[in-house]
């Protein structure tokens, strides 16, 4: 839910999240807690790890512990979003 309604229904598309750093290891690994506006009730864990490769950095994001199916579906689409933009940004 997005402020009390469905995202998808929502008018209003501002949406925030907040969460908890829960380890940061410079040039290696983040992780923190993520709770979106949407539905409190919800904390989930990001932890995106960093990888030297040749001729750059592998990004690997895992986002874990959601309530359901949807919720994790639902994310996976923002996130796969999000990342083809940066991806399309850093190219240009």
């Amino acid at each position: 839910m997005h402020n009390g309604a469905d995202p998808s229904q929502a008018s209003d598309p501002i949406m925030v999240a907040h969460g908890v750093y829960r380890e940061i290891v410079p040039y290696e690994r983040l992780s923190y807690t993520w709770t979106g506006s949407w539905d409190p009730s919800e904390e989930s864990l990001v932890t995106v790890t960093f990888k030297d490769v040749q001729g750059g950095t592998e990004v690997i994001l895992t986002h874990e512990g959601f309530h359901t199916d949807r919720s994790r579906d639902t994310h996976l689409g923002g996130w796969e979003s999000s990342l083809g933009k940066l991806t399309h940004f850093l190219a240009s």
